[in-house]
Formats: C-alpha cells, structure tokens, sequence
C-alpha cells in the first residue's frame, strides 16, 4: 500500500513545524510511508502534490497542519476561498479563489466520526471541524479532494491539524508538552487508525 505524509514548513518566524516533526517521525520509524513536505506558499499545495498523483498516485494521502494550541482536530469542509494572509514570501494570496473553475467547497470524504473514534480510544483530545483556517492547510485539504476525484486511484484523503510543537494540551487529564515523543506516536495512531478505515471502504 503506497501511503504519502505531508506536512508544512515553519511559518509565522517559528522554527519548527509540528506537522513535519510527525511526518518526519514516523518516516523514520517506517519506511514504508512516504513523506512531503509544503511549503507554507500560496499555491504550493496542488503544486507539489498534482505531480505526484499523475506519476506514482498513492491510494493514501494523510496531511497534517500546525493549529491551535490545544487542538487536534480532523478537518472535513475546505472552502474554495484564501485569506488575505502574507505566506512565507510575505506574498498575499495571486487570487482569491484556490480553484476559479472549482465548486465553493469540498467536503471531507473520509469517515472523520470513526476516524476520532479510533483515535479518541488511544487518549488523543481530538475533534471534528469544520473550520480549517483559509490558509495553507485549507488550501492543502480542498487540493487533495480534488485530486483523489482526478485519480482514482487515491481513495482516501485526510487532513489533521495538530497543537503546535512546544506548547501544552490537555491528555488523560493531564498536561502533555507537543514533542517528538508525542507527535511520533500521534502519527502513527493516525496512520493505522486511517489505513484501517481506508481497509473498510475498499
């Protein structure tokens, strides 16, 4: 089963982006996966991701972004709009829609209520939302489900915001610090929990 991970470059003068620590992470520890990294640019999403769908498609695409602190959420309506946000070139967006000839938005299409399931029976604090921050991440969300309708043979697609690396959330009521240790092994619950899922729908 082919499986790429993609997560961002830092942004906003941080040094570290959670999301590619996790992909990073799990890379590391399995071969088997894949792993991209975006760049936090207008446009990079499709960019970097439509080559790879037309030469050697995966039949999964997991992406994670850096949210708010204290949240994991699965993502599952992408609109087709960009804020007026400067990326990391300090460019605001060239235009204002991410596709001109695309619909006003694209719903997840995974199961994301069994997907929080089987990641909340691990501990992890997450949520459904259906607020995925127009920014890159939306941008990245509502590429992907456009490409899984391009090429069949991407099936399932999923994006998943994590709490941004160093800061604290709450877990198995306590406080836990976003490290490597932990975003390690929230990668890999994802992957298993997503390839499970992706199993089930074939």
């Amino acid at each position: 089963m082919h499986i790429l991970m993609t997560g961002f470059s830092p942004f906003d003068g941080r040094l570290d982006n959670a999301s590619w620590l996790a992909v990073e992470s799990l890379a590391s520890q399995v071969p088997a996966v894949d792993m991209l990294q975006i760049p936090v640019i207008w446009g990079e999403p499709l960019a970097r991701l439509k080559p790879i769908c037309a030469s050697h498609c995966p039949e999964i695409i997991i992406s994670m972004g850096e949210g708010h602190v204290g949240e994991f959420t699965i993502e599952i309506v992408a609109r087709n709009e960009r804020a007026l946000r400067p990326d990391n070139r300090a460019n605001r967006p060239f235009q204002r829609l991410i596709d001109p000839q695309g619909p006003a938005l694209r719903n997840g299409s995974i199961n994301a209520e069994q997907l929080c399931q089987r990641l909340t029976k691990h501990g992890w604090p997450i949520r459904v939302s259906t607020d995925a921050g127009a920014f890159l991440c939306e941008e990245t969300l509502y590429t992907l489900e456009g490409l899984r309708e391009d090429y069949p043979h991407l099936s399932t697609v999923v994006f998943v915001h994590l709490p941004p690396y160093g800061s604290q959330f709450q877990m198995n009521d306590g406080d836990q610090l976003c490290n490597i240790d932990i975003l390690s092994r929230f990668a890999r619950h994802l992957r298993d929990a997503v390839v499970e899922i992706h199993r089930l729908e074939l």
